[in-house]
């Protein structure tokens, strides 16, 4: 045999005549084949070897090797303290002269006043609902979290809903500094909404002077300067 000659194809063992067949009497053949080709089974044998050796390389879909981020990981905490109903673990995650803004509401929260909401809340809730997180996205320091309620893990319809946290760095530690909460309703306003509309802007063209004069005292409420006049 030439020492120069480059063999390309790997040997494998096959298994001729049948399973009772010996080890000493297998055969090495020059071919590509399985690692041990049983070539007296039959063709179930086979598929069900192929399908136990790629089982092997599955990854169950809980076992994500993907480390959370440390935000996402504040904010499944927030979400694991709300339903546990744990008030001093959520102080521990807010920063001071933290915000809390909902939509529903016509003001924000500040400090305590968010932490007696949350504490009115959960008492509205009663042990068996609980917020369940459908996804959460980090971009820089927001970060975006999409729920909706369950009652005994069977999920609530129309209340679905979505918050921003906003996080800020305090010695060493990711904080969260403000959340704005939006909330789907179970009655749909519908063509209300868009009566109301219409009729506000009517009323705001027909007597400009007074809706200047409104928005100027909401845009002082809210802390909002755009569009004011000198």
């Amino acid at each position: 045999m030439n020492s120069n000659k480059i063999i390309h194809k790997p040997p494998c063992i096959a298994q001729f005549n049948n399973k009772t067949t010996h080890f000493r009497n297998l055969t090495c053949k020059d071919t590509l084949c399985f690692p041990i080709a049983l070539v007296g089974q039959k063709k179930g044998s086979i598929n069900s070897w192929k399908q136990c050796h790629n089982e092997k390389w599955k990854t169950p879909v809980g076992e994500a090797r993907e480390s959370k981020s440390p935000l996402e990981t504040a904010i499944r905490e927030f979400y694991h303290a709300f339903n546990a109903k744990e008030i001093e673990k959520l102080k521990q995650l807010l920063s001071d002269e933290f915000v809390y803004q909902d939509f529903l509401f016509y003001t924000p929260f500040h400090d305590q006043e968010a932490i007696n909401l949350w504490r009115n809340l959960m008492e509205a809730m009663g042990p068996n609902i609980k917020i369940e997180i459908d996804r959460v996205s980090v971009d820089n320091l927001m970060v975006t979290v999409f729920w909706h309620l369950v009652w005994n893990k069977r999920k609530i319809p129309f209340t679905n809903g979505c918050r921003f946290f906003w996080f800020k760095e305090v010695e060493g530690e990711w904080l969260i500094s403000k959340i704005t909460g939006l909330e789907e309703l179970p009655l749909k306003p519908g063509e209300l909404v868009l009566n109301v509309l219409r009729t506000i802007r009517t009323l705001m063209d027909t007597y400009p002077a007074v809706a200047s004069g409104l928005l100027d005292t909401h845009a002082f409420q809210d802390g909002s300067t755009s569009g004011r006049s000198p």
